[in-house]
């Protein structure tokens, strides 16, 4: 998880110097997820069993995250079933 403590959006920049030193934006990064159709282990590892796991760790956090960014490859192989 990542806590970035400035915000690049020039609407959302707090008009006061005090509030600018301590607003702060919490976000989740998931890189390279590979998932797979329903069933199908990866390296003796269910993706989707995996994702659920992540999901239910991230509503336990004690910070939300305001935002979640999905990065580097979704599916392991590109197939429709695998989405």
């Amino acid at each position: 998880m990542w806590a970035v403590t400035s915000v690049s959006c020039p609407a959302a920049l707090p008009t006061r110097t005090e509030d600018l030193l301590t607003t702060s934006i919490t976000f989740l990064q998931l890189s390279d997820l590979h998932l797979a159709p329903p069933g199908t282990l990866l390296a003796g590892v269910d993706p989707m069993r995996q994702m659920r796991s992540v999901l239910a760790r991230i509503e336990r956090l004690e910070v939300a995250p305001a935002f979640i960014v999905v990065s580097g490859d979704l599916t392991d192989n590109g197939s429709a079933e695998s989405y």
